[in-house]
């Protein structure tokens, strides 16, 4: 991966592909796009150590492994997540019985913490 040129078809080759991969897990754009850039960018810093014998298992492993470092470094607290859930709750079901919206709330704080923490 010494070559740019090798290196420049790899991306073109891979970026597209990628992108779709991580925005699937992450469900944000920017944030997709931010993730496979820093792939690219740290498979070409580490070029001279790599010795990859299949380049696309290693990006999408890279691509996983950097969406699983993101949310491991930016844990969301519990608030923001029974944020996120009420305006789930209120854009999506405008008639919800109060019942059933207490009995929602409740199974969130069952959760185990490490649960929470990906919501």
């Amino acid at each position: 991966m010494n070559n740019p040129e090798i290196f420049e078809q790899t991306y073109n080759q891979y970026w597209k592909k990628l992108n779709a991969f991580s925005y699937t897990m992450t469900q944000d754009k920017d944030l997709a796009q931010n993730i496979v850039q820093d792939v690219f960018v740290d498979l070409w810093e580490r070029k001279e150590e790599l010795n990859i014998h299949a380049i696309e298992p290693f990006l999408f492993r890279a691509v996983k492994n950097q969406v699983f470092k993101h949310y491991q470094n930016n844990r969301f607290d519990k608030t923001i997540l029974e944020e996120k859930f009420e305006d789930y709750i209120i854009d999506n079901f405008s008639t919800i019985d109060p019942e059933l919206m207490d009995l929602l709330y409740s199974l969130l704080d069952k959760l185990p913490e490490k649960g929470k923490k990906f919501c």
